[in-house]
């Protein structure tokens, strides 16, 4: 998918509204490549627009580098398989995971979105680690906006989620500085590394 020539088709139909910013929001698509695996996305994503590009899986790295963060602990309703790919794209980017719990979904591909608060903070809770400075639950199709603020309270660290980075990287890349989203990393400034 990162690959497919349509992403530049797609980007260039919102020109007509003269975006700040075109973001890819699917966060295994743009790391399955494995190290630098968000980038063909965004070189898609500026053959169709002049947007700032961006794409899930940038939005996590630079929300990463934007609140100092190293070391995480990824929560993962992802195959083991996918998962790895996920940790070996951050590696790649200087962000080492300390700890990772693949839950394997083996629902429907849509059934993600079934899984509870209380599953969310489970599985956050289940993979956290003493030396991971930050919460990473990478899946698109997971309902997280009343986990976050509990699982930050409860583990004492950032939590960031596909949704939230996504929205927040495109926000900052546009030049916002509104920081009333949910969780830490909306206090944070713009970007410290930049699309």
């Amino acid at each position: 998918m990162a690959d497919d020539p349509e992403i530049a088709t797609c980007a260039g139909l919102f020109n007509q509204i003269e975006p700040a910013v075109v973001t890819f929001g699917c966060t295994s698509a743009s790391f399955a490549g494995g190290a630098g695996g968000d980038i063909p996305v965004l070189e898609n994503i500026k053959r169709g627009t002049s947007a700032a590009p961006s794409s899930t899986s940038t939005g996590f790295l630079d929300a990463c580098h934007t609140l100092g963060v190293t070391r995480v602990a990824i929560a993962s309703v992802y195959r083991e398989e996918v998962t790895t790919r996920f940790v070996e794209f951050l590696s790649h980017a200087g962000i080492e995971t300390v700890s990772h719990r693949s839950v394997g979904w083996e629902g429907q591909p849509d059934d993600d979105h079934r899984l509870t608060t209380a599953d969310v903070e489970r599985l956050a809770r289940e993979c956290d680690h003493p030396s991971a400075a930050a919460i990473l639950i990478p899946e698109t199709n997971i309902l997280t906006t009343e986990a976050i603020p509990i699982i930050e309270a409860q583990l004492g660290k950032p939590v960031l989620t596909a949704i939230q980075v996504t929205v927040w990287h495109a926000a900052r890349l546009a030049g916002s500085d509104w920081t009333g989203g949910i969780g830490r990393i909306w206090q944070a400034g713009l970007p410290a590394k930049s699309a």
